[in-house]
Formats: C-alpha cells, sequence, structure tokens
C-alpha cells in the first residue's frame, strides 16, 4: 500500500480538479472530497476503489486527457490509504483536510458534510455503529457537523452554535481513528463492544453534548417582576444600575 504523504503539488492540483470539473455534486470543495474520502476508506462494508472513485470523480468526461485522469486518480488513492495508515499509527497521526474561517479557525462542517456523502456509498452498512451507544456517541461531533437541523438540535441557540462546532471540529482527530478501529471490526464480524474507547474522549463528546442542550438562563424585562420576589420591577431592584 502506497502511504507516501501528500505533497501540496498533489493537493493544489486536486483542489483544482474540484474546481473546474463537470460535479457529481453541487459542491465538492477539497475538504468535502476529504471527508469523503475518508468515509470510502472506513466503510464497515468494502468499497471497490473504482466504485468511490467514480463517484467522487465523475466519469471519463471530467478529466482532460488520461494524463490527468491517471495524476488525479492517483493522488486519490494515495490519500485513501494516507488516511489509513495516518488512523492505525501508534499513536494515531490523522489530520483531516480542513477550510479555515476569515480568522484562520478551522471548520469542520465542509469536512463532515463529506463524510455522510461517503456514508451514503454504503448507508446501511454503517447501521450497527449509529445503534450502538458509544458508537453513536462517537458519530456525535461528524453528525452534527455535517447536518444542520443535527446541530440546531444540540444548540439551539444560534449565537452559541459557532463556538459549539468549534469544539467538535477539535474533537474530529480524536474521534476518527476509534471509529476506524469500530468499523474495522464490523468488517471483520467482530464485536463492537471489544473496542474500547477512552474515557476521556467519551466524556469530552458527552459533556459537549450536555453543556449544549443546557437551556439559556431567562431574560428578564427591565418591567418584569424581579426575580428576588421583592415586589418591585426589575429596573428599580436588581436591575437597577450600581
Amino acid at each position: 500500500m502506497d502511504v507516501t504523504p501528500l505533497t501540496d503539488a498533489d493537493l493544489n492540483r486536486l483542489d483544482d480538479f474540484f474546481a473546474r470539473r463537470p460535479t457529481t455534486y453541487d459542491d465538492m470543495p477539497l475538504s468535502c472530497a476529504d471527508g469523503f474520502i475518508a468515509a470510502a476508506a472506513l466503510s464497515p462494508e468494502f468499497v471497490a476503489p473504482k466504485e468511490w472513485m467514480a463517484t467522487l470523480l465523475g466519469d471519463d468526461a471530467a478529466f482532460a486527457d488520461k494524463f490527468e485522469a491517471n495524476a488525479i486518480t492517483g493522488i486519490a488513492w494515495k490519500r485513501h490509504n494516507e488516511i489509513l495508515a495516518a488512523l492505525q499509527s501508534d499513536p494515531p497521526t490523522f489530520q483531516p483536510l480542513l477550510d479555515r474561517d476569515e480568522e484562520g479557525w478551522p471548520l469542520g462542517e465542509i469536512w463532515c458534510e463529506g463524510f455522510l456523502m461517503g456514508m451514503g456509498l454504503r448507508v446501511e452498512s454503517w447501521s450497527p455503529l449509529l445503534d450502538h451507544p458509544q458508537g453513536s456517541a462517537l458519530m456525535l461531533p461528524i453528525l452534527a457537523l455535517g447536518d444542520p437541523e443535527v446541530m440546531a438540535e444540540i444548540e439551539p441557540r444560534k449565537a452559541k452554535r459557532s463556538r459549539e462546532a468549534g469544539r467538535m471540529t477539535a474533537l474530529l482527530a480524536e474521534v476518527l481513528p476509534v471509529l476506524e478501529r469500530m468499523t474495522r471490526t464490523l468488517r471483520d464480524g467482530g464485536n463492537l463492544n471489544d473496542v474500547a474507547i477512552p474515557k476521556s474522549l467519551f466524556d469530552a463528546i458527552a459533556g459537549q453534548a450536555t453543556a449544549a442542550s443546557k437551556p439559556a438562563a431567562p431574560q428578564v424585562g427591565r418591567n418584569d417582576p424581579c426575580p428576588c420576589g421583592s415586589g418591585q420591577k426589575y429596573k428599580r431592584c436588581c436591575g437597577a444600575a450600581p
């Protein structure tokens, strides 16, 4: 298996290809494609390279010529192998290819959207993982970042949502190596209960979901009765300027 790391030139060439090709999807930036490749690599049911590449890269009409076709498919296959090698190394060295916002903060949403697209290649094969308590917890950051409706359920306060997304993005590099072990267990016919999940990671995911689901403190209007029970209006009591 070729695990030669991708160079900046490789990534730029792949990025340029996605920017101009006839798209299989409406939009496929490099980060989204990276999530797709990761899902194909981790699929609980094997997906042949020819199949996931055809879905991701398009048919022959997408390429300028056979030389570009060989180059782009080679880069995509190299990234597939690089992802698996990084996830299975000890310690894991995997880092998703993430876009960044105007302030330089990584955006996990685009990567996870691609991952969910890749899950669609063998959607039924992911059911045992999603139905498993620890497996579904591991999938929470990916599902939330990749689907705005799921994120809105976890964090209903729009003003706080980007902060929660940032926390979940930071967990991806820790979640994916454990997720790889779980999907590999499914492929081998093993028991998901035998896959050890670090308690610190499980607690971090569970803690985020719990903290995000707490309702915001009720806002007291200036003319409402003061919550201290004084009988005065809030603006005349605890809300008065010091």
